[in-house]
């Protein structure tokens, strides 16, 4: 567990620094154009320079990669990296998906991001990241902004605020409205349920585990089971 976490960390820094690559690159680029095209093939970041402004309506093949600031409606697929910046369908590759905003699926064995919002699934074997998700996000290591569904890792959730679940074996969010459940249950706020060995939260909240902790609570530690609404 403590080696998968760690391997996790990396390809997100690695990744990090790649995803300020791209966009520094991405600064000078033009709007996307009103053309589509029914199939297009990517080498290289915006290379042939076409991809970066065209939009597909079937099929995007990055060999090794594909990106580009318009739209794919229907299915990217790369073996390195796959980048286009609005996808309706599916978004995938081995290593990296990156996007603005997708509707639909993104998946990947290393690493996905939405900048903007990811409305569907998400799913990696390493690390997901998202401004707003809406839906379902399973992978090694989750971080997001605002999720509206369910997180589930294999070490780490991260996340600002959520209504709904989180399921791995450290959780946190800034606000909880729903439920989690881990070995450590994190959250500032909200109004939820912590089912786990150890729970904190800052106020309100009901909690189920060995250290149970609310630090506005009117007793502020209870094992077994604490609860306070005010």
């Amino acid at each position: 567990m403590k080696k998968l976490l760690i391997a996790a960390i990396i390809l997100a820094g690695m990744s990090g620094m790649l995803l300020q690559a791209a966009d520094a690159a991405a600064k000078d680029q033009k709007d996307p154009l009103n053309d589509w095209t029914f199939f297009q093939l990517g080498f290289w970041f915006d290379t042939p320079s076409y991809t970066k402004t065209s939009n597909v309506y079937f099929l995007k093949l990055g060999c090794p990669t594909c990106s580009g600031l318009g739209r794919v409606k229907g299915n990217e697929l790369a073996i390195f990296w796959a980048g286009t910046d609005y996808v309706e369908g599916l978004q995938s590759s081995f290593i990296v998906c990156e996007n603005r905003k997708i509707d639909g699926v993104q998946a990947s064995a290393g690493f996905c991001q939405s900048r903007e919002t990811m409305n569907g699934l998400q799913a990696c074997g390493g690390v997901n990241m998202s401004e707003t998700t809406n839906g379902f996000q399973p992978g090694a290591l989750n971080i997001a902004g605002d999720v509206n569904g369910l997180q589930m890792a294999a070490t780490t959730t991260i996340c600002k605020d959520i209504n709904g679940a989180q399921f791995s074996f450290v959780n946190y969010s800034k606000k909880l409205n729903g439920f989690q459940a881990s070995v450590v249950n994190m959250a500032d706020g909200g109004n939820g349920v912590q089912l786990g060995v150890v729970n904190i939260t800052n106020k309100r909240g009901i909690q189920f585990g060995l250290v149970n902790y609310i630090k506005d609570g009117w007793v502020p530690f209870i094992p077994l089971f604490n609860i306070s609404w005010k």
